[in-house]
């Protein structure tokens, strides 16, 4: 059995379902990165020095990076933010899925308006409608969870945006479990 892989150039109608599921902040919208344009505004945007400890660019990846994706948040069509996370799917009858933020970043001025909880929410929804995705298409039953975990500092704004992707992840699962008997009657049982 070949290796189930998550290409975003491949899910953008997932990516999009997922982002329309998501609240964002007005003014804001959220998409896919277009790397070749994004990854140096997102790069050069305004940082505190001392306070900032991560390059905004950190974890940013190509549109068509396996095993990885890369949201980012705009106003009036400039970046401002960005999430980069990498999927791994787990598990051969349950579909569990493990997500890690690899970097999560909104420019000074931006902040503090739940940007960075928006990209968080849009990245969650689109891990658990991918592991939905391939578990049913693999004939697996909906089972499962998408663990979320990063590399954030301790009470910083990083933390707070995993911990609220883990609570969200969580309630999906709670939702798929509820859905599963209902929406994949026709899985086999393993």
């Amino acid at each position: 059995m070949s290796k189930t892989i998550f290409f975003g150039t491949q899910n953008t109608e997932l990516i999009e379902v997922s982002i329309a599921d998501t609240e964002v902040p007005d003014g804001v919208s959220i998409r896919l990165i277009a790397f070749g344009t994004d990854l140096p505004i997102i790069s050069n945007l305004p940082m505190e020095v001392f306070v900032d400890t991560v390059n905004p660019a950190y974890g940013m990846v190509a549109e068509d990076c396996s095993d990885e994706l890369t949201l980012v948040a705009t106003r009036d069509s400039n970046a401002i933010g960005q999430i980069s996370a990498s999927f791994e799917l787990m598990g051969s009858s349950q579909t569990n899925l493990d997500l890690w933020v690899s970097g999560v970043f909104v420019a000074d001025g931006e902040r503090k308006y739940g940007i960075a909880t928006a990209l968080g929410e849009a990245m969650t929804r689109a891990a658990e409608n991918w592991r939905r995705h391939v578990a049913q298409t693999q004939g697996r039953n909906w089972l499962g969870e998408v663990g979320v975990s990063g590399d954030a500092n301790p009470g910083s704004g990083g933390e707070a945006v995993v911990n609220g992707m883990e609570g969200l992840a969580a309630a999906l699962s709670d939702e798929a479990y509820s859905d599963c008997p209902v929406l994949n009657t026709e899985a086999p049982s393993q």
